[in-house]
Parts: structure tokens; C-alpha cells; sequence
């Protein structure tokens, strides 16, 4: 198998967890100037009601994204890919670039199954194939499967992914680009 590892461009599950701590004293702050408002019976007593629970709410997302983590897992090697099927069960096709070699197409199939790989998806394990577009002639397009990767949906620590190539589809794949 390839190099795995995880990487985040965005803020992590740490950025999330600073935040919270702010605006949850935030909150505490907005809180303490509520009650000062209706005890001094402020005008906008009730303003400073929606502001508090704004940042209670707030805050509740930023502790969610905190615990969650949603950095995606780069696997070197992977080429890029477009997700054309997804049933939100047990299949997906991906399409990869006529002239993907079988090594990216492995490291792309390894990657698309540990960030697709969730809870809420339906079935006992995940299919993921992976395919191209090839042309041999001006006026006909074909769809080569070049191929697939499965995993087990029933758990999440079982991290056996099989991973298959067809040889033949690359085979077809190369005959048919030589020839243009």
C-alpha cells in the first residue's frame, strides 16, 4: 500500500477546540450583561437575550466541530478524481484521466475509500470502481472499469481495504491510446 497520511487545509479539530473556549466565555460575558440589563431594566434587555443565545448556539457548533474530525487523508501517489456515482449506500464510480497509471489509480482508490468511508452509509461494505473514458474512434466514447476497491461498512477499526486492478482494462486502455 501506499504512503498515508492526513492533512488539513482548513482548521483543525484544536482551531475549533480555541474557539469554543472564546466564545464560550463569550457567552458568559453576554450572559452576566443580561441579567445586569433586567436588573437595571435596561431598554434593550431582550436584545442582549437573543445575542446570549446566539453564542450558546454558537458555541454548540464550534464544540461539535471540535470533537469531529473532517480532515481529509491524502494518500501519495493518488491522482485526482471526479465522483460520478454515489448511491449513499454501498456504490460509487469514480472517473479518473485516460492515462492514470495503475499505481495512481491504486493510491486514488486507497484514498476516495478512507474519506468516503462513514457511519451513515447504508449495506455491509463499500464498492468504489474506478473508470475512464476512452475513444477509439472520432464518434465512439467507452467506459473502461479499471478498478476497484471494497471495504467493510460493519467497522469502522477494520481497516482491510481490497483493492483489485484489471489488467485487461489497462491492457484495452493502452492499445486504444496507441492507436490514436
Amino acid at each position: 500500500m501506499n504512503d498515508v497520511e492526513t492533512t488539513s487545509s482548513l482548521f483543525s479539530t484544536a482551531d475549533f477546540a480555541i474557539a469554543t473556549q472564546y466564545t464560550l466565555e463569550l457567552a458568559g460575558v453576554f450572559a452576566v450583561l443580561t441579567i445586569l440589563a433586567f436588573v437595571f431594566k435596561w431598554g434593550f434587555r431582550y436584545r442582549l437575550v437573543g445575542v446570549t443565545s446566539f453564542t450558546l448556539v454558537l458555541t454548540g457548533g464550534l464544540f461539535a466541530l471540535s470533537i469531529v474530525p473532517f480532515t481529509p487523508t491524502i494518500v501519495s501517489g493518488a491522482t485526482s478524481y471526479k465522483l460520478v456515482f454515489d448511491n449513499g449506500g454501498s456504490r460509487m464510480t469514480i472517473a479518473v484521466a485516460p492515462d492514470t497509471t495503475p499505481a495512481a489509480v491504486e493510491a486514488t482508490l486507497q484514498q476516495v475509500v478512507l474519506n468516503k468511508t462513514t457511519y451513515g452509509r447504508a449495506g455491509r461494505e463499500l464498492e468504489i470502481r474506478a473508470r475512464t473514458i476512452v475513444h477509439p474512434n472520432d464518434k465512439t466514447s467507452e467506459a473502461l472499469y479499471l478498478g476497484r476497491a471494497v471495504r467493510a461498512l460493519s467497522s469502522t477499526e477494520d481497516n482491510t481495504i481490497n483493492i483489485q486492478l484489471d489488467d485487461a482494462a489497462f491492457a484495452k486502455r493502452d492499445r486504444i491510446l496507441a492507436s490514436r
